[in-house]
């Protein structure tokens, strides 16, 4: 049974008197089966929130990385239903 799941973290910094919020987020990726299981986990920064302006961080390797397990995942799994 496949699973996908996304959650949100928030650690509040202190720089020079000033606050930031750094935002990340923590992305797992379960597949599960009566012959055994995988899982991945990816934990990346998402944004810095802190003053006037909310600086973006773009990871654009998260998405390539979760379509290289998903597509790991698949191949592994069929090959053990194909004999």
């Amino acid at each position: 049974m496949p699973q996908l799941r996304r959650t949100e973290t928030r650690e509040t910094l202190e720089h020079q008197g000033r606050s930031f919020t750094l935002v990340g987020e923590l992305w797992t990726v379960q597949v599960s089966t009566r012959w055994g299981g995988l899982g991945y986990t990816y934990q990346r920064p998402r944004l810095v929130d802190g003053g006037p302006e909310t600086t973006t961080i773009r990871d654009h390797l998260m998405i390539a990385r979760l379509a290289a397990m998903a597509l790991l995942t698949l191949t592994v799994f069929v090959r053990r239903i194909r004999p």
